[in-house]
């Protein structure tokens, strides 16, 4: 289930949600924010036990203590943990100033079709038809997506990078693994906030109760990397990791 991530960052690389760039102005505004996100942080995927502990141990800081999503006392180990990681792969969010982890996402893989993702299981239980007709390719579920809220390097206004990182993050976790649709389960005010980045999930039915209301919701990931390019020409330099992605 996926929540508002984004926080404040320093006034070094605030900035507006700008409006849609036209193409010539491609060069040097997409430029200049690919260096401003190269200059500030880093995504890797997870690929050893260091890493996905880090991964762990943050989704314990934003789920269990900042945002009282999961009951800490579950996890004495302070790595929050579900039954879907063995069938996940990982990302981490690292701000360079601190080499530090504050963002993680992770893909959920479908074992056995898109109808082994908790997305379906959810859409059952609350019972609606399945979105199987919206998947047609390799399907994997958007989960984990947040940024701690003790990221505070000052309170300024806040920035888009931090969440144009992850979705890098999940770009590049779909490359490795043939992945060519995202399924989530999204709060509405971050589908509106993707959106108004250019990173746009279509609607899957109405929205379901699960800690709070969330939309079922799906993006074919080719076509919105297109779309993306024409409308929001720098943040395709993120997403894409300067074109390396696309």
């Amino acid at each position: 289930m996926l929540d508002d991530p984004v926080p404040a960052l320093p006034g070094a690389f605030q900035e507006p949600l700008p409006a849609a760039l036209p193409l010539g102005l491609l060069p040097l505004e997409g430029v200049r924010t690919l260096l401003r996100y190269r200059t500030y942080f880093r995504a890797e995927a997870v690929n050893s036990d260091r890493l996905l502990k880090m991964a762990l141990s943050l989704r314990y800081q934003v789920y269990c203590l900042e945002r009282n999503f999961e009951e800490a006392a579950h996890f004495p180990d302070r790595l929050e943990t579900d039954r879907y990681d063995a069938q996940s792969v990982h990302g981490v969010l690292f701000y360079r100033p601190w080499d530090k982890a504050i963002g993680t996402t992770r893909l959920i893989l479908s074992k056995e079709g898109p109808a082994s993702l908790p997305f379906h299981a959810m859409l059952n239980k609350a019972g609606m038809a399945s979105a199987g007709d919206f998947f047609q390719g390799r399907t994997a579920e958007v989960s984990r997506f947040a940024v701690s809220r003790s990221f505070r390097p000052d309170k300024g206004a806040r920035s888009m990078l931090p969440c144009l990182g992850l979705v890098q993050l999940l770009l590049r976790l779909s490359l490795m693994h043939d992945v060519t649709h995202w399924a989530a389960m999204m709060q509405p005010s971050l589908l509106r906030m993707l959106a108004m980045m250019g990173i746009d999930f279509a609607p899957v039915g109405p929205l379901v109760s699960y800690h709070g209301l969330r939309q079922p919701c799906g993006c074919e990931i080719a076509p919105m990397l297109d779309s993306l390019y024409r409308k929001y020409p720098a943040h395709w330099q993120v997403v894409t990791d300067g074109g390396r992605l696309a």
